[in-house]
């Protein structure tokens, strides 16, 4: 008969789910049994020295009877077998016939009931032996989930209860004697393995392999992943978190502002949000062009004519940001919007005569080609212009008119910060360029402290939330930070929809490197059927034993006889089909790790912890956003004013039926 697993789950029967090894109960069982085996040589070398004064007695009785007030006579020759202390075994007896009776039976009990546990031992040693014949092999197939000695790199606690029970111990010792308690290994727990209900989690060095979760919407990744790895934050570890709605800033701000400082870009509510300057970033005439190219691939980028219109506007862009940086240090993003609303003109003759020769020398060369081409000329600046059409609403002026939040003091090891950005479904696809300009930003600065380090990374490591990531636009370089950034102890969390937003807003190849280059996947039950395809076939196969009939027919003679034949043979199959990983129950997830067997975890909400249910109900701090910006003011050149000719030397009439000449307009500079 086929071996059933100790452990399975109802709806995926094939798999072999690992078992917590007893330890206690069997150090324990042990330790009574030694004890007991102990008792019992005693019991049984004293119980055949009564036994065999119970039956010489008997037999001497023959010769001496016993009598109740005078000590028996000796008995005979062949019947002297002497105890050191009680002296002849007939007498003993004759002294204690009820124990030594009792003793006599109790000794038979014991070899019976040795007996029956030799030939139990003896069964369970067979039965052994016999699933480990039947156990299939690896001929279609190895793949398995994860065994007790696989989840030592991602168990929070001993696989080992007497080794878990030491280390409580410990720490319960620790903390009579005043000691600190140890740090937690990690604040990101993805669950407890449903085998062993081991807690699993990613240490630090884990997730800045990077992590890529692939849930779809109501998964509950919110709640099971992104709150509680918030709110066990230690204080020590600056972190950027992206969250819809601002639902994880109002469950977890609380509970981190008392550990560190906490900042937050609400676009939801701008009276309660700090301010954000991109051009705070701005240090370099390279970090002006990584902003425009980032704002212009994620404002209408079109392949139209080889990407020819966006790298002309990047040029403009480029060269405005940095000449306003330069001539202006203080100058907001405000400004900036303005900037780009003045004629083609007043760019040429701002951008020609800038304090910087970098912006001089390559508005010389640009102004030039484009003043060859009337096309160019007449659509560029209204290009540039076109792609801050969202940004003049107050609302958003408001959030980005003052510097509260500094890249460079997040990564500060005094003063570790975390940052949320809150927003609306709605504006995710509005101020996608905004969104993508902050991550850019953050990963380029973090990485320029991380390498301007002795040791080349962050002190303190940091973590990157991107929840909705391939939702927040295409972030140029992208690829290159997820493989530079993991030594820098810079970690991410990207988590999508499904692997077709990659596709679409980062290209096949591209999507196909950021996939691979997160050493950690995460799948949530209902994800598409392309991509638990793609995942099942990513575990292989895996080998099983499939019970086979068989029906023959013999004929001999004037006799048919037919005969059935049954047994078992090695087939192979998905280790998980692309319907099993789709239809797995809310609450387990599939944990893919990096080198490892997969895992099957089961996740808790925050809120079915106690102890993060309290956390979380602690209320955020408030934030006075800052004041309404002033009114929207587009610098442009005045209409020029009519000229009176002279009568001397004015130009000639025009001729009958033809327009006048228009006079040439008057190019005003707006203040930086």
């Amino acid at each position: 008969m086929l071996p059933k697993p100790v452990v399975h789950l109802p709806h995926l029967p094939h798999l072999t789910l690992p078992q917590r090894p007893r330890w206690p109960f069997v150090v324990v069982l042990a330790v009574i049994a030694g004890t007991s085996l102990l008792r019992l040589v005693v019991l049984l070398a004293e119980g055949a020295y009564l036994t065999l004064a119970f039956f010489l007695a008997l037999a001497g009785s023959a010769w001496h009877p016993p009598l109740a007030h005078t000590a028996p006579p000796a008995p005979p020759h062949w019947a002297t077998w002497w105890h050191p202390a009680h002296g002849p075994a007939r007498i003993v007896w004759l002294q204690q016939p009820a124990q030594s009776t009792l003793a006599a039976v109790t000794t038979l009990l014991s070899l019976g009931l040795l007996l029956a546990l030799g030939i139990v031992l003896w069964q369970r040693v067979q039965a052994g032996l016999m699933r480990q014949a039947q156990r299939p092999s690896t001929a279609c197939g190895s793949a398995h989930l994860a065994t007790v000695a696989d989840l030592g790199a991602y168990a929070l606690e001993p696989v080992n209860d007497l080794v878990g029970m030491w280390q409580q111990t410990r720490t319960v010792i620790a903390a009579w004697r005043g000691k600190p308690a140890p740090p937690p290994l990690t604040n990101y727990v993805v669950g407890r393995e449903v085998g062993t209900q081991v807690l699993i989690g990613l240490t630090r060095p884990q997730l800045e392999r990077h992590v890529l979760a692939v849930a779809t919407t109501g998964s509950g990744k919110t709640a099971t992943q992104i709150i509680p790895a918030h709110l066990r934050e230690d204080g020590q570890h600056p972190f950027f978190s992206v969250s819809l709605k601002g639902d994880v800033y109002a469950e977890t701000a609380g509970a981190v502002a008392q550990r560190q400082r906490v900042w937050h870009l609400n676009l939801v509510d701008v009276t309660q949000t700090h301010g954000y300057d991109p051009l705070d970033a701005i240090t370099s005439y390279d970090a002006a062009q990584a902003f425009a190219d980032a704002w212009i691939a994620n404002t209408g980028a079109t392949e139209a004519e080889g990407h020819f219109w966006d790298r002309e506007a990047s040029k403009l862009l480029t060269m405005l940001t940095w000449h306003l940086r330069v001539r202006d240090p203080d100058a907001t993003f405000l400004r900036l919007i303005d900037l780009v609303h003045v004629p083609y003109e007043t760019h040429k003759a701002l951008l020609t005569t800038s304090p910087d020769p970098i912006v001089r020398l390559m508005a010389g060369k640009a102004f030039d080609a484009w003043d060859s081409d009337a096309r160019v000329r007449g659509n560029v600046a209204g290009d540039v212009a076109a792609r801050f059409v969202h940004y003049l609403g107050d609302d958003i002026r408001r959030a980005l008119s003052q510097r509260d939040i500094h890249l460079r003091e997040m990564v500060d090891e005094a003063t570790p910060t975390g940052l949320y950005l809150s927003m609306s479904l709605a504006q995710l696809e509005q101020y996608r360029a905004l969104f993508a300009t902050l991550v850019t930003q953050i990963l380029a600065t973090w990485t320029a402290v991380a390498q301007a380090r002795p040791q080349r990374r962050l002190a303190q490591g940091s973590l990157l939330y991107l929840d909705e990531f391939a939702n927040l636009g295409h972030i140029p370089g992208f690829v290159n930070y997820l493989t530079l950034t993991r030594s820098l102890g810079i970690g991410m969390v990207l988590m999508i929809q499904n692997r077709a937003q990659l596709v679409t807003t980062y290209g096949p190849t591209a999507a196909q490197t950021i996939s691979g280059g997160c050493r950690t996947h995460i799948v949530f039950s209902g994800c598409t059927p392309e991509d638990a395809a793609l995942y099942s076939e990513q575990l292989d196969d895996m080998t099983i034993l499939r019970r086979q009939a068989g029906e023959g027919t013999h004929e001999g003679g004037a006799q048919r006889r037919t005969s059935r034949t049954s047994g078992w043979a090695e087939a192979g199959r998905r280790l998980l089909r692309a319907n099993e990983i789709q239809q797995l129950p809310r609450d387990l997830v599939l944990l893919i790790p990096e080198r490892q067997p997969p895992l099957l975890v089961r996740t808790q909400p925050y809120d079915a912890d106690p102890p993060l249910k309290a956390l979380a109900a602690l209320p955020p701090p408030v934030i006075v956003g800052p004041p309404a910006p002033p009114a929207l003011v587009i610098s442009a050149a005045p209409p020029p004013k009519p000229r009176t000719p002279r009568k001397s030397a004015g130009p000639a009439p025009a001729p009958s039926g033809t327009a006048a000449p228009k006079p040439p307009r008057k190019t005003v500079l707006p203040p930086p």
